[in-house]
């Protein structure tokens, strides 16, 4: 196996990018809350399009496809390790939820 290093390249556009990212996530929290005079769905509306604008922009920067893959993969391996941990020759331990990470195994629920 060969030992190369990975070099990611963020330019100042990417930064500027995600920082508009921040920018509309900010902006929908605080619209959720300006219109607290206004119904659910249109205070929910407000939400939920901060929060898409901001995946749309993180989505078109390196440094946000990178997040997106990364968050998509650990979601991806904490089900392998829950499906894994809860399969079992007892009835007992098949009811057991286990978490493996770093610090160990955290026992969440029975």
């Amino acid at each position: 196996m060969s030992n190369q290093s990975v070099h990611t390249v963020t330019t100042s556009a990417d930064k500027a990018k995600i920082g508009l990212a921040v920018c509309a996530v900010l902006a929908g929290v605080i619209g959720f809350y300006v219109l607290a005079g206004q119904t659910t769905l249109v205070r929910a509306s407000a939400l939920v399009g901060g929060l898409l604008l901001a995946v749309a922009l993180a989505w078109t920067s390196h440094l946000g496809r990178s997040f997106i893959g990364f968050a998509t993969e650990s979601v991806r391996e904490t089900k392998k390790s829950r499906l894994a941990d809860t399969q079992g020759s007892d009835a007992d331990h098949r009811r057991r939820v286990w978490f493996r990470s770093d610090y160990g195994d955290i026992f969440v629920g029975h």
